[in-house]
């Protein structure tokens, strides 16, 4: 899964990828390669995952995930009733 803009809010260029532990085996097999990465950018690490962090902290004080998980079963629901809203 890739991840990116939510790691920051847009503000910062910063991206991850989630593998599994066994795609990430693979890719590093294949590879000959780590499946870590880095940037030449100014602010990497330390400015951009400041920003992430602090993106965290905000998604957590929020209940962010809370709120997509209540969504996501409001949604599911209304597509049972309606199954033209997909």
């Amino acid at each position: 899964m890739s991840i990116a803009k939510a790691m920051s809010s847009a503000y910062l260029p910063i991206s991850a990828v989630i593998l599994s532990p066994e795609l990430s085996e693979i890719v590093e097999e294949e590879s000959g390669e780590s499946a870590r990465s880095a940037t030449a950018s100014p602010i990497a690490p330390s400015g951009a995952s400041a920003v992430a962090l602090k993106t965290i902290e905000i998604y957590q004080e929020r209940r962010i995930v809370d709120h997509v998980r209540r969504s996501r079963r409001i949604s599911r629901s209304a597509s049972v009733r309606w199954p033209s809203i997909r």
